[in-house]
């Protein structure tokens, strides 16, 4: 795995990377974001190569954390990514943090979810959304929200997403209609 430290790094944040990587191996689950992707790796590319090279043997979870656009997973058996939640951001204050905090209290006592891929999906998801509701509020902790506000904001968003489909076919189907059936 590259180090943190370049020819340009200060010598403080190089010692604060090696210490980062010095207990790299000994963890179970890793969560990055875009910025400690590019300090760990070296790279300015947001990647599944990229972030596969912080793996370890010993790692069952991976996650690159992408703000607004949502995170990606990687796993020993599978890979893929989360979208975010368009809301009105005020805050990102403990964003990283309340992400971290919903994944582990769903995975906390049943981590076997990290191996059942739709399982994690939903985990992820949830923390995206519970993370997207956090940045709606000033301060870290008076934006924290309920499970049942993290719900409704998924639900809502998966009645979008249902009302985008819908769109896409009707015009899929209106645009065949016309290619087909000219008037004349």
């Amino acid at each position: 795995m590259p180090g943190p430290c370049f020819h340009t790094t200060p010598t403080f944040v190089c010692h604060f990377g090696e210490q980062i990587l010095s207990i790299w191996d000994k963890t179970d689950v890793i969560k990055v974001n875009e910025v400690e992707l590019e300090f760990l790796t070296g790279s300015n590319k947001i990647d599944d190569e990229t972030a596969l090279s912080l793996w370890h043997p010993n790692l069952k979870l991976l996650l690159v954390t992408l703000g607004e656009k949502g995170c990606n997973y990687y796993t020993k058996s599978f890979h893929g990514s989360i979208a975010g939640f368009h809301v009105n951001t005020v805050d990102t204050t403990g964003a990283g943090d309340s992400f971290v905090g919903a994944l582990l209290c769903k995975i906390v006592d049943d981590q076997a979810i990290i191996e059942d891929e739709t399982r994690l999906r939903e985990v992820l998801t949830f923390a995206c959304g519970y993370v997207a509701i956090t940045t709606t509020k000033k301060g870290a902790i008076p934006a924290l929200p309920t499970e049942s506000d993290v719900f409704s904001l998924i639900k809502k968003d998966r009645r979008r997403m249902h009302v985008y489909y819908v769109v896409i076919v009707f015009f899929f189907f209106l645009s065949f209609f016309f290619f087909w059936c000219p008037l004349n």
